[in-house]
């Protein structure tokens, strides 16, 4: 095992859960494919699809209360300026017109065609906002305050916003995607960010939840890494 000590980034919580997401759209694609193509029933596609806006809904929520305000104020406006809030409002609108179709094809009105076209732009669009995201603020984080304890500190603020949805919602979300998917590396990174930003007693509970969404090969490298 190498004793060198990882580079900690706060705001890889943010990141990573963008990855998370991604993952979960891939998933929501597949079970898409099996209803359009294989003629399956909807409740795993409703099952996966609630799940991420679960997710996507937490951490929106974070941006839009927290992380956009320090952006603005930090560096002129950027958020602003890039039309990002206005594509959470039209991301909002689009989902819930894919909720009103995919109730309507569970009672007839609607086909699966119409569904799936609305639901492949939906998952196109939030792919380009995510990337969008990233390349406007991102190269930011690290410079919103000087040391990792002030970063950490900035993104406590922004769990705050919602903190029972993060612990309730988000962060075992994000792990199962993380870890599902064989992202270790990104696991490892998304965890070691949570125990610089959490308190000793937030972490106590933040890592039983971590435990219990982590694939069993994961959970054990966590565990050597005195993460759990």
């Amino acid at each position: 095992m190498s004793s060198e000590q990882p580079v900690i980034r706060p705001f890889a919580i943010m990141r990573l859960t963008h990855e998370a997401l991604r993952v979960g759209i891939r998933e929501v694609r597949e079970a898409l494919v099996s209803l359009v193509d294989e003629k399956g029933d909807s409740l795993a596609l409703r099952s996966c699809l609630n799940e991420l806006l679960g997710c996507l809904d937490v951490h929106r929520e974070q941006e839009d209360k927290r992380f956009f305000t320090v952006l603005n104020e930090q560096f002129d406006d950027v958020i602003d300026k890039e039309g990002i809030p206005r594509e959470h409002v039209d991301d909002i609108q689009e989902m819930g017109n894919i909720k009103k179709l995919l109730e309507g094809y569970e009672n007839g009105t609607n086909t699966e065609h119409e569904l799936g076209h609305a639901l492949e732009a939906w998952m196109w669009n939030a792919e380009r906002h995510l990337e969008h995201e990233e390349a406007v603020m991102m190269p930011l984080t690290e410079k919103i305050a000087p040391t990792v304890e002030e970063r950490a500190a900035e993104v406590h603020k922004i769990l705050e916003v919602d903190m029972d949805g993060f612990r309730n919602v988000q962060l075992g979300y994000v792990v199962r995607q993380l870890s599902r998917s064989d992202q270790f590396g990104k696991l490892r990174a998304f965890v070691d960010a949570l125990k610089t930003v959490a308190s000793a007693d937030e972490y106590q509970d933040f890592a039983t939840i971590i435990e219990d969404h982590a694939e069993p090969a994961h959970r054990e490298e966590l565990y050597n890494a005195g993460l759990l």
